[in-house]
């Protein structure tokens, strides 16, 4: 006698038919159900304003960027997903035509056998194009956190660097003398020596003033400037 299926098999195959059944009686239902139809087309009509919205000669700069940035990634996924797959169809033999045995009647249990052989086959290959896609979606993930990473310490840096540049005098020279590097102590010598170069200098020319008012003004000029 032929095998019968095995239990989870059938029992997997009817919950399948049945949750396709019990999904097209409810379109149906709201095909026709005026109100529910208008509902659906209400939600279609707003999902299409969204992607309207959505566009990129809708955004920013910056959006427009990380718009395109993220259909780049999409395609790249998309493409690597399809690389995959055909390279696991071309590693696949196809299954061998069945041989011709006139003089044996047909075997139910033959055919049924080269099924399962080429079911399992399939499954094999499914599984591993599966497991080759969560290793490169995993792969993928950890290089976009190490970008991220990245960007957020270059981000840090940059705003670092833009605070020093509105420190008053007393702070920068505070945070020379706070780390005693020989890189430091070479800047703090580099601005001693010019600091007094620079009151040498003012106070040759004040000597060399001659009347009383310029003076004033040259005082009054390094007040407002210093």
């Amino acid at each position: 006698m032929p095998r019968g299926r095995k239990k989870s098999d059938v029992s997997r195959e009817e919950k399948l038919l049945k949750k396709r059944e019990a999904e097209r009686q409810r379109r149906a239902l709201r095909k026709n159900d005026p109100e529910l139809r208008e509902e659906d087309r209400i939600k279609e009509h707003l999902r299409y304003i969204q992607r309207k919205n959505d566009l990129l000669k809708d955004l920013n700069e910056r959006d427009r960027r990380a718009k395109r940035k993220k259909l780049k990634e999409n395609l790249a996924a998309f493409r690597l997903r399809q690389k995959v797959l055909d390279q696991a169809l071309r590693n696949t033999p196809p299954p061998s035509p069945p041989q011709p045995t006139p003089a044996r009647p047909y075997s139910s249990d033959g055919g049924r056998s080269r099924q399962e052989a080429g079911r399992r086959r399939i499954k094999r290959n499914r599984s591993k194009i599966y497991r080759e896609y969560e290793r490169l979606k995993k792969h993928n993930k950890s290089l976009q956190q190490a970008k991220e990473r990245y960007r957020k310490q270059l981000d840090r840096l940059r705003t670092k660097l833009e605070q020093q540049k509105f420190l008053s005098p007393n702070t920068k020279v505070n945070q020379l003398l706070k780390k005693d590097t020989p890189e430091n102590r070479r800047e703090v010598r580099r601005k001693l020596v010019f600091a007094e170069t620079t009151e040498q200098q003012l106070t040759y020319s004040y000597k060399n003033l001659k009347k009383q008012k310029h003076k004033q003004a040259f005082v009054k000029l390094i007040g407002e400037t210093f």
